[in-house]
């Protein structure tokens, strides 16, 4: 299995690590998209810690549409560690919609959260 190789991943014990200041810093340095991943619902490692993980990446949704920037641009999908198809499907997935945003959405995204480096 095979998945594009400028994708970078950023290992976390549990997805409910991510903090959406990573996510908004992804955007301010450039990032053309963001996967955030994790257990499946109900296969939890950590109970339900994949459910914060949900509610976070939901709240974000609305907020880049409030700044202009796509909502394609931040995807949520849940892996097992036997579902490496999937995964790099997934990261192929996301190598297409990389390859379809324009500088000028980078550059709106990265203006966007510029203004304000404390992470709101």
């Amino acid at each position: 299995m095979q998945y594009p190789t400028n994708i970078r991943i950023i290992r976390t014990m549990c997805s409910a690590r991510v903090s959406p200041k990573f996510v908004r810093y992804a955007f301010r340095r450039g990032a053309a998209a963001v996967l955030v991943s994790g257990c499946h619902p109900k296969d939890c490692h950590y109970i339900n810690a994949n459910s914060h993980t949900q509610r976070r990446v939901e709240k974000l949704w609305p907020e880049l549409d409030r700044k202009g920037i796509a909502r394609r641009r931040l995807k949520l999908e849940w892996f097992t560690a036997a579902e490496g198809q999937k995964f790099a499907n997934a990261n192929t997935e996301l190598r297409d919609i990389v390859a379809s945003v324009t500088a000028d959405e980078i550059e709106r995204s990265k203006k966007a959260y510029k203004e304000r480096l404390d992470g709101r």
